[in-house]
């Protein structure tokens, strides 16, 4: 059933609402890429206290960056339905 869904979803584009969780989550990413390059190595407590300090400092930041990624966040949107329904037509 899960796989129905999942299967499902790949053909629709997601709300705006999703489209901006992802477009957020894209924003943090990029901050944490450039001034925190060893976070996946830091354990669960200083990943915690990594994300505070990031959304104390850099959280206007991380919202310019999500209203900007929306338009890359929409176009991937766009590219997977297209992608899942070139594969459901081959199959």
């Amino acid at each position: 059933a899960f796989k129905k869904k999942v299967e499902k979803a790949k053909l629709r584009i997601a709300s705006p609402a999703k489209q901006r969780v992802k477009a957020g989550k894209m924003a943090k990413q990029k901050v944490i890429d450039k001034y925190y390059p060893n976070y996946k190595e830091l354990g669960l407590a200083q990943r915690v206290k990594v994300d505070q300090l990031i959304q104390q400092k850099y959280g206007g930041m991380i919202a310019k960056l999500t209203m900007k990624l929306g338009k890359v966040v929409k176009a991937k949107e766009k590219e997977k339905v297209k992608k899942a329904r070139e594969g459901m037509k081959g199959a």
